[in-house]
């Protein structure tokens, strides 16, 4: 689940025999001079097996993101039906978060993926959701669509003990030019182009920027990465990476 307070934090999860308690911190601007550095894969330690999955992303401040308050208007309260029920839901959003495509796969040939995508929103204590089967992503529905202005972020689980590698499990492996494929709910196709990857520790996740409600469509994909600290149950860092219409 991510919040739409600054500060959120994006969890990816544990390795298969892994406990998981992650969380995703803020990120420096994936539009800046960082955006389009590659960062080289980085190890995973193991650590007692769990059969839950890494925890969803949690609230660090309580400063609103821009725009995510006016995007999220209409959104059913995170207490009643099924997680597109209560998320898909665009109620008063404004007309650019509405345009683009309603996302239901996401394919990363690079990777082997080709994975269900669900609308996700907030929890009742501001974490984004996350779905609990680590084989689907999540897409943040009271954030932009892919293709509308502003970014379109898809988040999931790294892996769960007792569900192995989640779909986004390889997310650190893409480089520049890998394509990733979105299929809307009407049908339509859409291509992206990865543009950037880096790993940021998770107090350094730029939330404003990642979850920004205008400017250039564009795709932003998180899980977690880096070390696993057993002590803290969660992994040190995020991956993110963003890519635009190829």
């Amino acid at each position: 689940m991510l919040s739409t307070l600054a500060g959120l934090a994006l969890v990816g999860g544990a390795l298969p025999g892994v406990p998981a308690d992650d969380t995703v911190g803020e990120v420096p601007d994936p539009a800046g001079p960082t955006s389009s550095r590659v960062v080289a894969d980085a190890p995973r330690a193991f650590a007692a097996p769990t059969d839950d999955a890494s925890a969803p992303p949690r609230t660090r401040a309580a400063a609103p993101l821009p725009d995510t308050a006016a995007v999220a208007d209409g959104v059913p309260d995170a207490g009643t039906g099924s997680s597109a029920e209560r998320h898909a839901s665009r109620g008063d959003a404004p007309a650019a978060a509405r345009a683009g495509v309603v996302p239901t796969r996401v394919a990363v040939p690079a990777l082997g993926v080709d994975a269900p995508v669900t609308p996700v929103g907030l929890e009742p204590d501001g974490a984004m959701e996350l779905p609990d089967d680590v084989s689907r992503v999540g897409w943040f529905a009271p954030g932009a669509r892919p293709g509308a202005s502003g970014s379109a972020v898809l988040a999931g689980h790294v892996d769960a003990a007792s569900q192995g590698a989640g779909a986004l499990f390889g997310l650190d492996r893409l480089e520049p030019d890998d394509l990733v494929r979105l299929v809307g709910e009407d049908g339509t196709e859409q291509a992206w182009r990865v543009v950037g990857r880096t790993s940021y520790a998770k107090d350094e996740l730029p939330i404003e920027e990642l979850f920004r409600g205008e400017g250039e469509p564009r795709l932003v994909l998180i899980t977690c990465g880096g070390a696993y600290d057993p002590v803290a149950r969660h992994y040190e860092d995020n991956v993110v990476v963003v890519a635009e219409p190829a």
